[in-house]
């Protein structure tokens, strides 16, 4: 264990990039928690949540609706009768699972369902919907309060390498600005990478996830501010490289 006097929180600033997919990401949070996924689409997402951390709760959160988002980067503009299927296929997989852990199927937009919710009900949450920029924003404004103080707000495709995936990089940014106490603690090092906030950087749950990534994680790298959003990517276009990217981190890149 870490000497009591060490500071196991990185220094103010800085983020975590680490080297592995979001699967991998799970079993540095708490388990048998109290966990939101917003955006299941067909819920491949959710069963890894589900078998890799056990929660004690686990609201599932989309509107399954088919929508005019050609221009977004998202599912929501796929034909309603798909919708229909995903959102049959993640009840039918989801429901017989309530024998073992609460499993709430929330069939509505993400910020209608977040007012029923009361704040601070969640230990952490995943936030994967709509990715254009002011929906994100939205949903980091909505859901964040949902969230225990000293909890953790996750979300997907922090990935620069692309317009499409720029109004993540923006919204989380922005919501950093307006949030200054909380902290981007880690970001995954893969094609469409996970970010991860912290609401209260030097809560003991916090410092126990980052010393357990020291611990546990052979090779890391910390980055300050301004790099993590000067970040940019290269898809590696292989058969044998699923979902990998490269990283160019330099100070010349301008900040998304």
């Amino acid at each position: 264990m870490t000497d009591p006097g060490e500071d196991t929180v990185p220094r103010e600033g800085t983020t975590f990039l680490l080297p592995f997919r979001r699967e991998r990401l799970l079993h540095f949070l708490p388990r048998r928690a109290k966990v939101a996924e917003i955006g299941v689409a067909q819920g491949h997402f959710a069963r890894e949540i589900f078998f890799r951390t056990f929660p004690k709760q686990l609201s599932l959160v989309d509107c399954w609706t088919a929508l005019d988002r050609s221009d977004r980067y998202n599912d929501a503009d796929m034909p309603q009768d798909l919708q229909d299927r995903r959102y049959k296929q993640v009840t039918r997989f989801f429901r017989p699972l309530g024998l073992v852990s609460d499993v709430r199927i929330i069939k509505a937009y993400s910020a209608d369902a977040a007012v029923d919710v009361p704040d601070g009900t969640f230990d952490w949450i995943f936030i994967d919907g709509d990715h254009a920029e002011e929906a994100v924003l939205e949903d980091l404004k909505a859901w964040a309060p949902k969230v225990a103080d000293d909890g953790f707000i996750l979300g997907h495709d922090f990935a620069p390498f692309s317009q499409k995936h720029h109004g993540v990089v923006r919204a989380v940014r922005r919501f950093l600005d307006a949030h200054p106490h909380h902290r981007l603690l880690a970001i995954t090092g893969e094609q469409y990478a996970t970010y991860v906030i912290a609401k209260a950087p030097e809560a003991e749950r916090v410092k126990r996830f980052v010393e357990t990534i020291i611990h546990r994680v052979p090779f890391k790298v910390l980055l300050d501010r301004e790099t993590v959003f000067s970040l940019r990517q290269e898809r590696i276009r292989s058969k044998k490289l699923v979902r990998s990217a490269l990283f160019y981190v330099g100070r010349d890149n301008p900040p998304i």
